[in-house]
């Protein structure tokens, strides 16, 4: 996403997971935009990728190019949240439409990473 990131401190993660709930129907990505919303399952997921420097790529399938252009095209200078499993793993304001479903999460620890990673890796999100 292009813009401001803000990391989402571990303590509100658990907070707002807690406060959520977890469900057996909870879609495995999830972006918000106001009150718009874009699900995605574990069988849309076709890319997940370490990158260098904390970074975790994810490609969700082509055919959600359209739709995330749609979602972001009319909401430039909204927050954008991306949650995984219902966790806000990112928060960044839209300076431009998204022309591909693709996302960059950048976390300097580890374990949150490979956290996510295996959320995104799972059939579907834990229901404990």
């Amino acid at each position: 996403m292009t813009g401001t990131h803000r990391h989402i401190p571990p303590l509100a993660l658990a907070a707002l997971a807690l406060a959520a709930g977890a469900a057996s129907a909870e879609p495995q990505l999830s972006l918000t935009i106001g009150s718009a919303r874009l699900d995605a399952t574990h069988g849309d997921i076709t890319g997940l990728q370490r990158g260098d420097h904390g970074t975790l790529h994810i490609r969700l399938a082509p055919a959600f190019d359209a739709r995330i252009a749609a979602l972001t095209e009319g909401r430039l200078g909204m927050t954008a949240i991306l949650s995984v499993c219902g966790e806000p793993v990112l928060e960044a304001t839209l300076q431009s439409p998204l022309a591909t479903a693709s996302f960059v999460i950048a976390d300097p620890d580890p374990r949150r990473l490979a956290r996510i990673e295996s959320l995104l890796l799972s059939p579907s999100c834990p229901t404990d």
